[in-house]
């Protein structure tokens, strides 16, 4: 397993997993905050993973020019990624939560995804373990 590790996150891939978990806690402030969330996408291409498991229950509120990057740019490299699997454990704080789930909605829009919310890391990485049952052929003929 290799890792990443900043003052406020932890990210670790098993390219035989092809899984990327990170776990997020405190304040994440804007030049950490995009080092780490750019971090996701360039494991995540150079590895070829397909499933997230992002534990966030402790990560604090995003800045709002965070989030605008988050919504503009890295979304747009999100998008073109092989992910089909995303596990959250969600942020207790309200404001954080509400930004990651409509970002989490818009990227749906755009492409398959499939998303499921959990309280248990256990269960979290069970489920990431299940055979996906998106079709991204489905997804193709319907938009």
């Amino acid at each position: 397993m290799s890792q990443f590790t900043t003052a406020h996150a932890t990210l670790s891939w098993r390219q035989e997993d092809n899984l990327l978990t990170a776990k997020w806690c405190g304040v994440v402030y804007s030049r950490e905050f995009q080092q780490i969330a750019q971090t996701l996408l360039d494991k995540t291409q150079e590895h070829k993973l397909y499933k997230w498991y992002l534990h966030l229950e402790e990560m604090q509120e995003i800045e709002s020019q965070d989030e605008s990057w988050l919504f503009t740019e890295w979304l747009e490299a999100f998008l073109s990624l092989p992910i089909q699997k995303l596990a959250l454990i969600p942020s207790q704080y309200l404001d954080n939560h509400m930004s990651i789930e409509q970002l989490i909605k818009v990227a749906q829009t755009m492409k398959p995804l499939d998303v499921q919310f959990f309280t248990e890391e256990q269960e979290a990485l069970l489920w990431l373990n299940e055979k996906s049952v998106i079709d991204p052929l489905a997804f193709i003929t319907q938009n």
